[in-house]
């Protein structure tokens, strides 16, 4: 995906940055994101374990939700 921003008709901002990650992570809204099992220690740190809900797991990669499902 980085490589793909960089091109000349890319919008800007195509990323966000971690204040950004943690509002919109907090907000009433629902959003998912897939990380690797590495980087899952640094989303804890980011919003709190309690903010971060496993939808599934797989091959260590993880799909977590901000808000549990039902």
């Amino acid at each position: 995906m980085e490589y793909g921003s960089h091109a000349p008709d890319a919008p800007a901002d195509v990323f966000i940055d971690d204040a950004d990650f943690r509002e919109r992570w907090l907000s009433p809204d629902l959003y998912y994101i897939c990380v690797e099992q590495p980087k899952v220690e640094r989303l804890r740190q980011l919003v709190g374990g309690e903010a971060l809900h496993e939808v599934i797991e797989s091959g260590g990669k993880f799909v977590f939700a901000n808000r549990p499902a039902g």
